[in-house]
């Protein structure tokens, strides 16, 4: 029996290591049910839009219109991502120790998640850009120029100008119709043996 040599091994494992690095590459691009958007290439997962929909409603005891959706979440992280980013090149960013801060001082909230921490970093962002029309007209130019994937369940793009999710929910489940009876004029035949 022929032993391999620590060469052999070598250049035997390297077709599998580099198929393996391939697949590991691709899935990392690939963007999937988890995600409710990609923002140029940052995930916003569909826990982080349902998460915080869910605590903010909790928190404030709204729902229905009043309250917050998932598709709305959605929106407020994806033009916070870029407001997030103009403040920080302006040397103004807010972090999540403010953030908590600030939830706790104005909203009473002593415990808050991580996610809903970073949301309201978020809202802080969008908020502060849109009393700043230099900063609004920044924040809108970056979400212009970026590749914003929704996840159709939320909706089928961003409007920036709306600064919404469009078409969210899309009736995708046609109600079911039972069949109707078929008036007929003829009577039914009759079985013969």
């Amino acid at each position: 029996m022929k032993r391999l040599t620590p060469s052999h091994a070598r250049r035997a494992a390297a077709p599998a290591a580099l198929a393996l690095t391939a697949a590991l590459a691709l899935s990392a691009c690939s963007h999937s049910a988890d995600d409710a958007a990609i923002v140029n290439g940052y995930a916003i997962t569909v826990d982080q839009a349902q998460t915080v929909a869910r605590e903010y409603n909790e928190l404030t005891g709204q729902s229905g219109a009043n309250g917050a959706t998932p598709d709305k979440t959605l929106a407020v992280f994806i033009e916070g991502h870029f407001a997030l980013q103009e403040q920080s090149k302006a040397g103004q960013g807010v972090s999540a120790d403010d953030a908590r801060r600030i939830m706790k001082d104005q909203m009473q909230v002593k415990d808050p998640s991580p996610t809903l921490v970073n949301f309201y970093r978020n809202v802080i962002a969008v908020e502060a850009a849109r009393q700043d029309p230099a900063a609004t007209k920044k924040v809108q130019a970056a979400i212009d120029k970026a590749d914003i994937t929704i996840n159709p369940r939320y909706g089928s793009s961003f409007d920036v100008k709306q600064r919404t999710v469009l078409d969210p929910q899309p009736d995708w489940i046609k109600p079911f119709e039972a069949a109707k009876p078929q008036a007929d004029s003829q009577s039914s035949p009759t079985p013969t043996n």
